[in-house]
């Protein structure tokens, strides 16, 4: 049987109290739509996330699939498991997930959807080009390194995309769970390999582990650190979908373009100079050497 087109999912969801199993999300309604007048998602690689809202005034997010993610469930109910240990203490960064496996009816079939709490905030990259403190978000993101160390969980896909900044509070939530790893959970790489633009060069196929976030948390917090002492490199790397650098930089660190311009920017700022050479050599590292951002001292 053939996947659902992102248009079906669309179609489906016109009318949740006839196509989503859950009573929660089937009372609710898709108050975002396109020119169209269908449900407008926030759209990812793997999957299309939708908010839909209670009449309670409640707000959730839906996640849909847009290809099979043959471990994902698994991988979500280990990252559960795990966080129930933490209870009543467990880490801010965590969102609550559900996986339902026939959580929605769409193509003739029931498909899976994650449920969970609909986070009012904006992207990491977001927060960046709004102008929010980055170096209160460095500290922020070093502390949130720190916290998921601690756990044993590795996201495995750390990025812009997939860190929230919350707008009440300004806390860090982390968002899609597909490639988590934790203790007992099958060491491969899941169902993905990480954003190319924050993953070690060298990631590729290599099975995931303790401080398999290390090197994406790195490269976030000295391109943070970075910008708060230059700001103006972000309109001359920003590509919309990276930190400063893209992959053929890490790739190449001794010549790639970023880091070429950020060494003549960085001439007078030797802390944060020290930084980018220290990123630099993690990308010539095996990913097992890479430091912990417990090393670095807080900003």
């Amino acid at each position: 049987m053939s996947w659902p087109e992102a248009s079906a999912y669309q179609s489906a969801l016109l009318l949740p109290v006839r196509t989503l199993r859950d009573p929660e999300l089937a009372a609710c309604t898709v108050p975002l739509k396109t020119p169209f007048g269908l449900p407008q998602p926030i759209a990812g690689a793997y999957a299309h996330v939708y908010r839909l809202v209670h009449p309670d005034g409640r707000a959730f997010a839906v996640r849909l699939f847009l290809k099979p993610r043959p471990t994902a469930r698994l991988r979500l109910a280990a990252l559960q498991e795990r966080m129930d240990a933490y209870r009543p203490a467990v880490p801010g960064w965590l969102v609550p997930s559900v996986w339902d496996d026939e959580g929605i009816f769409v193509g003739g079939a029931w498909r899976p959807l994650v449920k969970l709490p609909w986070i009012e905030g904006v992207t990491l990259g977001e927060s960046i080009e709004q102008g929010a403190g980055v170096l209160a978000l460095a500290g922020a993101v070093r502390a949130l390194a720190i916290s998921l160390e601690a756990t044993g969980v590795v996201h495995g896909d750390l990025q812009r995309g997939n860190i929230l900044v919350e707008a009440q509070t300004g806390a860090l939530k982390l968002i899609d769970y597909d490639g988590v790893w934790v203790p007992g959970v099958s060491g491969d790489t899941g169902d993905e390999a990480g954003h190319p633009a924050f993953q070690h060069p060298r990631r590729q196929g290599i099975a995931l582990g303790p401080g398999g976030d290390r090197f994406s948390a790195l490269l976030i917090y000295v391109a943070l650190r970075i910008l708060a002492v230059a700001p103006e490199v972000w309109y001359r790397l920003d590509n919309g979908d990276n930190l400063l650098f893209r992959p053929e930089d890490l790739r190449l660190p001794d010549t790639g373009r970023a880091f070429a311009l950020l060494r003549t920017t960085l001439r007078s700022r030797p802390d944060e100079r020290q930084l980018l050479e220290t990123l630099a050599e993690a990308c010539r590292k095996p990913l097992g050497l890479i430091p912990p951002l417990s090393r670095f001292s807080a900003p």
